[in-house]
């Protein structure tokens, strides 16, 4: 390093100096690769979640298009309410990546994609956590918090450029080095152009160069202040400069002004992802992040006090971002780490140390014993983590798995295609880009989640009062002439028009229904699907959609026929292994064993999905293995831990048991390992 920043790095070097000295250079150089290879056997760990996604869609859509017409489209080409209306797309570059993966490479390759980019991004970012304090325990186990945090939102979406550029920049931004900065104008060219999170580096770069000002203003040592000041004006102008390339992009200036038209918008209430994480309802943050959240308040202070004024304001800055809007508590994780690493060192020295009237002889010999510790358990992690993660379902199908394809409605969009449907069909918001990848340029779709850059209130507002009810749905319904309706079946709206008359279900698939409105036009093709002249998608989903409507009206036997049908024809729908499993336990004559058999070749192929392991749980609960009962129930409490009737079920069953605390402890480490 060319210069310390104030005299908060060398504080911190002379308080772990003596674990340099201390330590030979092969033992330290052993604990560094040990935990390092820990981390990366855990980072995968937490990229497979399934999350069903409706955005990466029409990013393959727009990718399509933009290597076709060697364009990038300024007016939205997908939507029949904002036809030809300004659309800012930040994120074209990611597009063309999206799209020439999936071109050239299959769909798998998007997952992939995926799991490298977050790798590398997380990976740099426990070499910058290690780099602060030269302990890879600490910044292990902040990187450990960081991923468990942030994995029910990595999706399969550009921001994942956004999470890795954030901790390349940090890493950048931290290392005091002057040379470094020139790095920042590339890094931004590129950003500006992968993804609108472009704004939220140029914020990061403020927050550095407010807190080094604030040092300079602050400090009296005159020798740190030339070098300091020096530094800050090499970082203003790379900063300045970056402002200037970052308007080498499609959308110029706009790309990073956008943001500040939406904030305070009403429209993002009910959007899951913009609510704040305290929110009650949709997808919740781990009960660890609270944890985290807290001790990080307490890090901040200690942070600020000694001076860290840069890492200060800009994780502080991240925190009330994430308070606000759920959706950037990766980044807060990211930028929060560094504090929180020093807060967690400050209560190592203290634990290890026992203060500072220890004499340095004896806390010398603590030491000796602590690195053996490190590295014992660092070689302890390896091995349980290697077990783990050679079981990761990496295959033919993880991103099928990844994203849920098979909660979409295939059929239904085979069965438009195969009978050329021309219509204004209304759909979810969620379901918008999965229409536009399938039916564009057939058939335009009335929303979907280009919120942020092409939407307006009024239509976000309509969808809102379709979805809850907030008004008459006929009213909204004529405003913008629908005559087909793709609707969720475990609806309220799927009831409204099942009893009106007006409209009738044109096909039923397993999770949707298309219905169309009986105008002059609804009622010929009603006719024709009355008299056979409609054709019919004749698939292994559409097998799997007609037995889980048997499966509804309680015709078991006729269900667990289609059912075997369908997993037949495609032995990788994972959807139809458990509703087959279900129909095997809620028959007439109940048969555990086939429900057992089915539901363990589904996890076999598809470990993260919900329900398995509850099902599982259930069946050796009738059976008095109450053990094999709760370690089930713990592995579905990891993959959905906002099921409220699994916890429940756990904790009732353990209650029952003897020795309750002892196995509070032993279950969770078994169902981890298993």
């Amino acid at each position: 390093m060319t210069a310390s920043f104030g005299n908060t790095l060398n504080q911190l070097h002379a308080n772990h100096s003596y674990i340099s000295d201390s330590l030979s250079a092969k033992r330290r150089r052993l604990t560094f690769w040990v935990f390092l290879l820990a981390f990366m056997l855990t980072t995968p760990n937490f990229f497979f979640r399934q999350i069903k996604t409706g955005d990466l869609w029409w990013h393959l859509a727009t990718g399509k298009m933009i290597l076709e017409t060697h364009s990038v489209p300024k007016v939205d080409p997908f939507s029949y309410t904002f036809a030809n209306r300004p659309w800012t797309n930040h994120e074209w570059l990611s597009e063309v990546i999206f799209y020439s993966c999936y071109k050239y490479f299959g769909e798998n390759s998007l997952a992939y994609l995926k799991i490298g980019v977050l790798f590398a991004g997380y990976t740099i970012l426990f070499l910058g956590l290690w780099r602060r304090v030269r302990i890879p325990l600490l910044a292990y186990a902040v990187g450990l918090c960081v991923l468990i945090s942030s994995e029910p939102f990595l999706d399969v979406r550009p921001h994942i450029f956004t999470l890795f550029l954030t901790s390349v920049l940090l890493v950048l931004l931290t290392s005091m080095n002057r040379r470094a900065l020139f790095v920042l104008p590339i890094l931004m060219l590129l950003w500006v152009n992968l993804h609108g999170g472009a704004i939220f580096g140029f914020m990061v770069m403020g927050s550095f160069l407010l807190g080094h000002m604030a040092a300079l203003f602050l400090s009296k040592n005159t020798a740190v202040n030339v070098t300091l000041r020096s530094y800050t004006k090499t970082l203003l102008g790379m900063a300045v400069l970056s402002a200037a390339v970052s308007l080498i992009n499609p959308s110029t200036y706009h790309v990073l002004t956008y943001p500040f038209e939406y904030v305070g918008h009403s429209i993002f209430r009910n959007l899951d992802e913009w609510r704040p994480p305290y929110a009650p309802g949709g997808l919740q943050v781990p009960g660890i992040f609270w944890v985290y959240a807290a001790f990080f308040l307490y890090s901040l202070g200690s942070s600020i006090r000694k001076g860290d004024y840069p890492l200060s304001l800009t994780s502080a800055m991240t925190f009330f971002m994430a308070m606000t809007s759920k959706r950037f508590v990766p980044l807060f994780m990211i930028t929060s780490s560094y504090v929180a690493l020093i807060g967690l060192f400050a209560l190592s020295q203290w634990l290890w140390g026992k203060g500072k009237t220890r004499d340095n002889g004896r806390l010398f010999k603590k030491n000796r014993y602590r690195d053996a510790l490190y590295l014992a358990s660092g070689i302890l992690f390896l091995c349980a983590l290697g077990y783990k993660t050679s079981h990761l379902p990496f295959g033919h199908d993880t991103f099928r798995r990844m994203i849920a394809k098979d909660f979409f409605p295939q059929d239904t969009v085979e069965f438009i295609n195969m009978n050329h449907l021309q219509c204004r069909i209304l759909n979810e918001d969620a379901m918008g880009g999965y229409l536009i990848w399938t039916l564009y340029p057939k058939l335009k779709v009335f929303i979907d989640q280009r919120a942020d850059t092409l939407y307006d209130e009024k239509i976000y507002k309509d969808h809102s009062a379709i979805r809850f009810g907030d008004r008459p749905w006929e009213e909204i319904f004529k405003k913008y002439e629908f005559d087909t309706a793709l609707w969720l079946r475990d609806h309220e709206m799927y009831e409204k028009l099942s009893r009106d008359p007006g409209w009738k279900v044109l096909y039923s698939s397993a999770f949707y229904t298309l219905f169309i409105k009986l105008d002059r036009r609804g009622n010929h093709l009603f006719e024709e699907m009355r008299q056979g002249h409609l054709v019919f998608p004749d698939s292994a989903y559409a097998d799997f959609s007609k037995g889980y409507e048997d499966y509804r009206v309680q015709g078991y036997d006729s269900a667990i026929a289609k059912l075997k049908r369908a997993v037949q024809r495609d032995p990788d729908l994972s959807p139809a292994y458990l509703v087959l499993a279900m129909a095997y336990i809620y028959s007439n004559n109940p048969e555990y064993a086939l429900a057992e058999s089915v539901l363990k070749k589904n996890l076999a192929f598809d470990p993260f999905s919900s329900d398995r392991h509850w099902l599982l749980g259930n069946i050796y609960e009738e059976r008095g293995d109450y053990m094999a009962a709760l370690r089930e129930y713990r592995k579905e409490i990891r993959i959905n831990p906002s099921n409220v009737s699994v916890w429940g079920r756990y904790n009732q069953l353990l209650d029952r048991m003897p020795r309750r605390l002892l196995l509070r402890l032993w279950i969770p480490l078994v169902s981890f390992l298993k």
